[in-house]
């Protein structure tokens, strides 16, 4: 099994190659309060529109108990 990063990781480049952009995100802390990282990902196979259409994706590790949120910036 992958380690929460490689998860978040892929599931921000599937995002990117759905919806054509580059997505830039911040890694927050367990509570929420402060940016522990920040990456981007580039869309494979498609050209990037410049068009920004995801502002939040929320992922939960523990089927729905706690969510940690990556903030798109457009």
């Amino acid at each position: 099994m992958a380690g929460s990063h490689e998860v978040v990781r892929a599931v921000v480049q599937q995002i990117a190659n759905d919806t054509g952009e580059t997505v830039c995100f911040s890694m927050l802390s367990p509570t929420g309060t402060a940016v522990v990282g920040t990456n981007h990902a580039e869309p494979k196979g498609v050209d990037n529109t410049g068009l920004r259409t995801v502002e939040t994706v929320d992922i939960s590790e523990d089927s729905g108990e706690s969510w940690n949120s990556i903030h798109v910036r457009s």
